[in-house]
């Protein structure tokens, strides 16, 4: 409506969804161990991010808010695995940097391109799911991450709060030191921690393929 100037009665819109037999599978003992060792994710200290890596999913902030986390609870030896292609050519160099300003190349880990089976099994290793992104057209991951079972804890920038309802706990990203104390209250109060999963798996169920494809469905066939 903005930017090409179109009214609102000729604006529909159809949501994004989430594989629900793939992200909902259990998993064996040995798979688990199987995907740590392959993807070098042996200690389950870890906060996780899935996604590109465009300047957009402002991803250093994410670095940012892992050293206040660090140095507020250093017993906790806390770690950001950040899942996607480091080789695509979207990638932002102030990833890198950031990383080295605080020397925390031995605790952000990038597992690089994840297969589509393993990647649910990641979700389940982490401890909380971040997701500091300025802009985005839906946020899939967020609704992935809780079908897994992984609470959430999201920028309050854009559409993640139409997504994630009250299923998420929202920060502003240039807020380091609330963005990370959100975090630790989400894996260290269980009671929080079990609320955002159960909420997590109800919202999920909004957002299905079946559903994407029926709206969409319906719009063709309103169509005058």
């Amino acid at each position: 409506m903005k930017f090409y100037h179109v009214p609102a009665k000729k604006i529909d819109h159809t949501y994004n969804g989430a594989d629900f037999k793939k992200f909902n599978k259990e998993f064996s003992s040995e798979e688990f161990e199987k995907i740590k060792l392959r993807y070098g994710l042996r200690d389950s200290r870890f906060m996780l991010y899935v996604g590109t890596m465009q300047p957009r999913k402002n991803i250093p902030a994410l670095i940012e808010i892992l050293k206040v986390y660090r140095d507020k609870y250093p017993g906790e030896n806390m770690k950001l695995v950040i899942v996607g292609n480091r080789k695509a050519r979207n990638f932002d160099k102030e990833i890198d940097k950031t990383i080295k300003k605080y020397a925390l190349q031995q605790n952000v880990i990038f597992p690089g391109w994840v297969e589509d089976a393993d990647l649910p099994v990641i979700y389940k290793l982490a401890r909380c799911f971040v997701f500091a992104s300025l802009y985005e057209g839906f946020g899939i991951p967020i609704i992935e991450a809780m079908v897994t079972g992984l609470p959430v804890v999201s920028s309050n920038k854009s559409c993640m709060p139409e997504v994630g309802g009250d299923a998420a706990i929202y920060a502003d990203p240039a807020n380091y030191a609330d963005f990370a104390e959100k975090i630790h209250k989400v894996i260290a109060d269980e009671n929080i921690r079990g609320d955002l999963i159960q909420k997590g798996i109800a919202r999920a169920k909004f957002f299905t393929w079946q559903k994407t494809a029926e709206k969409t469905l319906e719009i063709y066939k309103n169509l005058k």
